[in-house]
């Protein structure tokens, strides 16, 4: 028996040479790179334009703050000083003794025991120690007020108090004698308000 061969006439059958093959293979991978390189330039381009509006934009703030530092160089340099007297004041308000409550304590204390009685001299440290001076017309009104000054009435604003010295002076208005008597001590704190309690 003899075979017969049948040709297809409606199908199509390719062969396709090696070069033909291969350069489909290349136009292929050019257009996708190119299609790459394109969407790349493309991204790189847009975040040239944004970098340089943003730069663009700095710049411009720069200037307007530059031109509002010029334009008020004198409310800085107010601002300045104004900074270092604050910072004076919060140094001086550290170390202040509050003195006007301690005073007026004592200023009392003495009105009590003498209406003649005079603070001549008086000095407070932030510590609370203390050292005053009082002058008295007469001897009556000093001893009057040794005795007080022996009392708790007295001695309840003092953790220590000692008399330092007695002077026998002359008085400027007459020609009789004054007397003074000069204390050294530490007060107690106080809890006083006043004008500089923060």
């Amino acid at each position: 028996m003899i075979k017969k061969k049948r040709i297809n006439l409606f199908s199509k059958t390719s062969r396709k040479s090696f070069s033909l093959f291969f350069t489909d293979k290349v136009v292929l991978y050019a257009t996708i790179s190119g299609i790459m390189l394109f969407i790349i330039f493309v991204s790189l381009n847009f975040i040239n334009f944004t970098q340089k509006n943003k730069i663009q934009s700095l710049l411009q703030e720069k200037q307007k703050y530059l031109k509002f530092f010029i334009d008020n160089q004198n409310e800085d340099a107010e601002t300045k000083f104004f900074l270092l007297k604050k910072d004076q004041l919060n140094k001086f308000l550290k170390d202040d003794a509050r003195f006007l409550p301690y005073y007026n304590v004592l200023n009392e204390s003495i009105g009590i025991a003498s209406s003649t009685a005079k603070i001549e001299a008086l000095s407070i440290d932030k510590k609370k120690n203390t050292a005053f001076t009082l002058s008295f017309e007469d001897y009556d009104a000093m001893y009057n007020f040794i005795k007080y000054i022996e009392s708790e009435t007295f001695t309840k604003n003092f953790d220590e108090l000692t008399l330092k010295s007695f002077f026998l002076t002359q008085l400027p208005s007459s020609n009789t004698n004054g007397y003074k008597l000069s204390f050294e001590g530490l007060f107690k704190n106080l809890a006083v308000n006043d004008v500089w309690d923060e």
